[in-house]
């Protein structure tokens, strides 16, 4: 009788362990989404330049988790903190804003015109001994259908807070948020500069012309 309490024992006590140990992460979503800014009437551009925006891709370990990067250069993740969507979705859409919507240009979904691929390198929190920031990086490149025409890597840094555990987790996701809108006004700039120089294309010099209002 005595052996078979102390079996039941150490099976309940297992049991609680195993418990313990298998319970599931409760993740915790945050949107990096960039708001639309306000129209007003002077602003935006019109013209006549074509333009595809292609791929917009991400660094391989840009995924679901946020990410933090240690002062080492050692990268981790949070595994209970997510994004409810992959931060290229976001980029995509804030670049889509800032050259269709703002700038005016002209997308193109079919047939010949200068292609615009972005590829988000950072898109992280940055721990310091003087303090977290977060930072994006974002390489761009506009090419027709031959050559690379143009290639430039864009950044945004922004100082976080100094708030809580919780608290940090939405102040990481709204500063990302304000950095991405920053780097997609530069990139949208920079694009409407370097699109009349691609010749031989719907958007070449011969076809391309933006004025500002």
């Amino acid at each position: 009788m005595h052996r078979e309490a102390l079996l039941l024992l150490t099976f309940a006590t297992a049991g609680c362990a195993l418990t313990s140990k298998g319970e599931a992460v409760q993740p915790r979503f945050y949107s990096a989404e960039v708001a639309a800014p306000a129209r007003t009437g002077g602003a935006g551009a019109t013209g006549s330049c074509d333009l595809r925006l292609g791929g917009v891709d991400a660094a391989a370990h840009l995924r679901e988790r946020m990410v933090f990067r240690q002062p080492s250069g050692e990268v981790g993740f949070y595994e209970e903190r997510r994004w409810t969507e992959r931060p290229e979705v976001y980029a995509r859409r804030a670049l889509s804003r800032a050259l269709f919507e703002q700038k005016g240009l002209r997308e193109v979904v079919a047939g010949e015109a200068p292609t615009l691929s972005v590829e988000l390198l950072a898109f992280e929190e940055v721990r310091r001994d003087d303090g977290s920031a977060v930072r994006l990086r974002l390489a761009a490149e506009l090419s027709d259908d031959r050559t690379v025409v143009w290639r430039q890597t864009f950044a945004a840094e922004k100082a976080l807070p100094g708030k809580s555990d919780d608290e940090r987790a939405g102040a990481i996701a709204a500063a990302l948020a304000q950095c991405l809108q920053e780097v997609a006004a530069a990139v949208a700039e920079s694009t409407v500069k370097e699109l009349p120089k691609v010749a031989g294309t719907a958007g070449g010099t011969a076809a391309c012309a933006v004025a500002e209002r």
